[in-house]
């Protein structure tokens, strides 16, 4: 017994002396690499690093050192980052670390406000209005927003599982504006989680308007509009709640209409077109192929929540089936009239069915 703890405490005293050495040489190479202000070439000693630093090069942040916004300032962070490249050298050497490689503690504010100014009203391509201060005061992290600044996303996406396969094409198709800005989803979902206003003008002041938004008669011709690019209204017009909602060539627009809060808001009031004798001007309108427009507040049938208006066709357009109704009927029946889609602005499908059959 003796014999083996006298053996056994000369490889503890090997093991420490192994550690002390090695967090000495890192101390040195430290240093010497002035990793606070280093170009990365620290970090991605490690081939596994590899991803991480070619994205990197390809960001905003390429002229700030790693360590700028991963170690911690003062002798805390200094030590903490011994630790850390001792555990990250020994897992390179006996191959035992774990893809992809993420960063799962956050990168503080104080970091982020040691290089930026928080008075900073506007994005820092200018054309969206984000009061940085006020989402300080409200507790909203900087990396909220920017978690993807450095690196795209990538790891979070698990593109950097292999590091093998990454180049200078690669880093730079990653580091698209689309990947390394918060996407609209996000803010969308942290203002409706924090009850704060969702309308377009209090973050996109200013913003140009498409050019289609632009002519006289939009707010009462939008329909047709609709009609050809349901999927790019829907880029901007599509919140109703949480998230974006979902549109494909199958979509109904007076469906999307009434379960859009957007459009509904609007749709609730009367609009321009509706004055000035409308009651009597609306059948040339309706006439004219348009009732699909008509239907978006006015269907008969019931829509549950979605119910838009109390006023309906019906309403003004009663048809008696008495043996004179088809001479009052609107529009115009003969003897072989069988249920039309027009035929529902009226009246509920399941009952023109129910006696007519299909």
């Amino acid at each position: 017994m003796s014999y083996n703890n006298a053996y056994w405490n000369k490889r503890k005293r090997k093991y420490k002396f192994f550690i002390w050495f090695l967090l000495l040489f890192l101390t040195i190479f430290v240093f010497y690499m002035d990793i606070d202000q280093n170009s990365g070439t620290l970090c991605t000693q490690c081939h596994a690093m590899r991803p991480q630093m070619l994205t990197w090069e390809h960001s905003t942040h390429t002229n700030v050192g790693c360590a700028k916004c991963h170690v911690e300032p003062g002798l805390d962070g200094t030590i903490q980052l011994f630790q850390d490249l001792a555990r990250y050298v020994y897992r390179e050497v006996a191959d035992t670390y774990v893809t992809p490689i993420r960063l799962f503690t956050k990168v503080d504010d104080d970091r982020c406000v040691a290089c930026h100014d928080m008075d900073r009203e506007v994005t820092a391509s200018g054309d969206i209005y984000i009061p940085h201060q006020v989402h300080r005061d409200s507790r909203v992290m900087c990396e909220s927003c920017h978690s993807s600044v450095a690196h795209g996303g990538a790891a979070r996406r698990g593109e950097t599982s292999v590091a093998a396969i990454w180049n200078e094409e690669r880093a730079e198709r990653t580091m698209v504006w689309e990947n390394t800005t918060a996407p609209m989803d996000d803010c969308m979902q942290c203002h409706f989680r924090r009850r704060v206003t969702t309308e377009c003008k209090a973050c996109h002041t200013g913003l140009n308007l498409p050019t289609y938004h632009q002519v006289a008669d939009f707010n009462t011709n939008h329909g047709a509009a609709t009609r050809d690019d349901l999927e790019g209204c829907n880029v901007c017009h599509g919140y109703a709640g949480t998230r974006k909602m979902e549109v494909d060539n199958n979509t109904s627009i007076r469906t999307y209409s009434r379960e859009n809060t957007f459009c509904a808001d609007c749709h609730s009031t009367l609009p321009p077109s509706h004055e000035n004798n409308w009651n009597r001007r609306h059948g040339i309108f309706a006439e004219g192929g348009q009732e699909e427009g008509c239907q978006i507040c006015h269907d008969n049938r019931d829509a549950g929540d979605l119910q838009i208006t109390q006023t309906l066709c019906g309403m003004c357009h009663p048809s008696p089936h008495n043996p004179n109704f088809k001479n009052r009927h609107f529009p115009d029946l003969t003897a072989s009239s069988r249920p039309e889609p027009s035929c529902y602005m009226c009246h509920p499908a399941d009952r023109c069915v129910g006696c007519h059959g299909q």
